[in-house]
């Protein structure tokens, strides 16, 4: 299994969706939320069971009706490098909000950097944003240790998040898998899954 991640790439939409919704995440509606279990096993039916066929998931949110993201909202997912596919769309889920965000771009210059060999490759990504007061973060990470069999390979802070990072593949692809918990203590954060695709 290749290295851990050592360094998150530059302000990625990950990063910059965190910053931007973080106040929001702190004051979340305290109606019914799903427990944490709950949550990862929709990150696990949305995002890692299916990356990264990234037309899968978009026909998932097509079929359940969800909202797409539109305009200036869009702009908080966008990544690095000029993507050739984004899409967003907030939807509930068992009483709690979420969204769900989609892109495919080439590698940006970190990402180059990083893993060299995927230089010329594509990245492909699935990020759910949490919105559930009731679903800690402390058992949303356990609970994803459970789904990957392992603890995390690494773990660092990025702005207002404690981030945990998870890391593997082949000679093919690389994938790499982030959960964002606030620093706070405070419900919420963002599960991300990352992968980049040799030509």
């Amino acid at each position: 299994m290749p290295y851990p991640r050592r360094e998150p790439t530059s302000r990625s939409a990950l990063t910059l969706l965190g910053s931007a919704l973080i106040a929001f995440t702190l004051t979340a509606s305290a109606a019914a939320e799903p427990a944490a279990t709950h949550v990862v096993s929709l990150f696990d039916r949305l995002c890692y069971a299916n990356m990264p066929d990234i037309d899968e998931i978009e026909t998932l949110a097509v079929n359940a009706g969800w909202e797409a993201v539109t305009g200036g909202d869009l702009e908080a997912y966008r990544p690095a490098a000029e993507p050739e596919i984004l899409k967003a769309w907030s939807f509930s889920h068992d009483g709690a909000n979420f969204s769900l965000a989609i892109t495919k771009s080439a590698m940006d210059d970190q990402a180059k950097a990083d893993f060299p060999e995927f230089s010329d490759g594509t990245n492909v990504a699935c990020s759910l944003v949490l919105t559930s007061p009731k679903a800690a973060s402390a058992a949303i990470g356990a609970e994803l240790e459970k789904l990957v069999e392992r603890q995390a390979d690494s773990t660092y802070d990025e702005g207002p998040f404690d981030v945990s990072a998870w890391s593997g593949g082949n000679e093919q692809l690389h994938v790499l898998l982030y959960h964002y918990a606030p620093k706070s203590g405070a419900p919420g954060g963002l599960l991300s899954m990352t992968v980049f695709l040799k030509p």
